[in-house]
């Protein structure tokens, strides 16, 4: 399979939406969007190592992809799908399977994140992230979804995973991470609250304006609103699993995106949505969303670095997102 194309790229982007209020957000329509866009993202990175020989036989190897897309919340293809491959026991079989993948990897690099992590099951702490830099990040396993190779082997990942997440000798790890990753975005709300037009972390509340100039934090609404919801809730699922107030059972049925995170963990009375109805918590971050994919595709299409929206509503998102988890 060629490299996709640049305009290729950018047809994934969804069609501009402009909405005047939280309430004009269709949240069935808005999922059933990004599950299209991210059915789109699968087919092309599955159809890409399709032709491996080898990989859908074998019993001891599964490649998933995580972050944005695991979610199936991807706005656009701005970032690279990151695989996540997961084995049981490195042998030379598997270590074939690997070279062959980070070979297609290398080649379609306008598909793949050039860092494809692999997890040993058997041997690995599922709860750390092995790339550039070591470090807690349990949200890339919890987010992993499975792409191809075997569905056993990926079963077995997901109840290890969900075995090291109770076992007491990972609470130093979560804690970690909620330290160094969860609270960032926290802090961040926090920040713009205290002042208005602070633009360091991409809102400036007074203007209306986003700020998207392709940096780790500057990317408009991606950090102080996605990142708070994604984050947090990650921290509710993780402590409640340490708590066991989840079971396996209720782990294995838990939903992808956020919305449906949310309204599951609310039926499972395990979320607290204040005093906000569910429906419109999940707007808010749908909202944040397509603000997310109006400003990546205003960047990367027209190189545009700003984009102004309603400050009275840029402002209602805002402070619902910091009364949930900043106040």
């Amino acid at each position: 399979m060629a490299s996709v194309s640049d305009q290729q790229i950018l047809d994934f982007y969804p069609d501009s939406v402009n909405l005047m209020s939280i309430d004009s957000v269709d949240v069935k329509i808005q999922v059933e969007k990004l599950k299209k866009i991210n059915q789109q993202v699968h087919a092309t990175a599955y159809h890409a190592l399709n032709p491996i020989a080898g990989l859908k036989e074998n019993d001891q190897l599964a490649v998933c992809y995580t972050g944005s897309d695991g979610r199936e919340e991807k706005i656009g293809l701005a970032s690279p799908v990151e695989l996540f491959v997961v084995i049981s026991g490195r042998n030379e079989h598997s270590q074939k399977l690997l070279q062959r993948i980070e070979e297609v990897v290398a080649r379609e690099f306008k598909i793949f994140d050039p860092e494809v992590e692999v997890k040993d099951v058997d041997h690995d702490n599922l709860l750390m992230y092995e790339g550039r830099n070591r470090r807690p990040f349990p949200t890339r396993a919890l987010d992993a979804k499975f792409l191809i190779g075997s569905c056993s082997a990926v079963n077995n990942f997901r109840k290890t995973f969900f075995n090291q997440l109770k076992d007491v000798q990972n609470n130093k790890t979560l804690r970690k991470f909620r330290r160094k990753n969860a609270k960032k975005p926290l802090v961040a709300l926090s920040r713009i609250k205290t002042s208005n037009d602070d633009e360091s972390c991409g809102l400036n509340l007074k203007t209306g304006v986003m700020i998207y100039d392709g940096t780790a934090i500057v990317k408009a609404t991606k950090f102080p609103i996605l990142r708070s919801y994604q984050y947090s809730i990650a921290v509710i699922i993780f402590r409640t699993i340490q708590q066991e107030k989840m079971s396996w059972e209720d782990f294995e049925k838990l939903p992808r995106d956020i919305p449906a995170r949310i309204q599951y963990l609310c039926n499972l009375k395990l979320f607290d949505p204040k005093s906000y109805s569910i429906e419109l918590i999940q707007k808010v971050y749908l909202l944040g969303m397509i603000w997310f994919g109006e400003s990546e595709k205003n960047y990367r299409v027209y190189g545009k670095q700003t984009m102004r929206v309603d400050p009275s509503l840029l402002n209602e998102v805002f402070q619902i997102t910091y009364d949930l988890f900043a106040k």
